[in-house]
């Protein structure tokens, strides 16, 4: 497994946490305790939002962690590059 890999498996991970949060705190409105029913249910639907976002974007996310630029700004393909950098 590559570095690139277990990075992407981490913000997945990461990202199956804030969904797990985010419904149980949905959940609240069920049962409201100390707050209202609205403020579970947006709390609760944003960590869903960004749980989401994490699980299906990790791809890019890792693409934009780990890419090298040129000294023009452009990306630099891995199997361009010289054996000695």
């Amino acid at each position: 497994m590559t570095v690139q890999q277990a990075f992407g498996v981490a913000v997945r991970s990461i990202g199956v946490f804030w969904l797990g949060s985010g419904l149980s705190t949905f959940a609240y409105c069920l049962f409201p305790t100390s707050y209202s029913s609205l403020t579970y249910a947006l709390a609760g639907g944003s960590s869903v939002i960004v749980g989401v976002t994490l699980m299906l974007k990790a791809d890019r996310v890792v693409k934009l962690c780990y890419t090298t630029y040129d000294d023009f700004g452009y990306p630099v393909d891995e199997g361009s590059r010289p054996a000695g950098e």
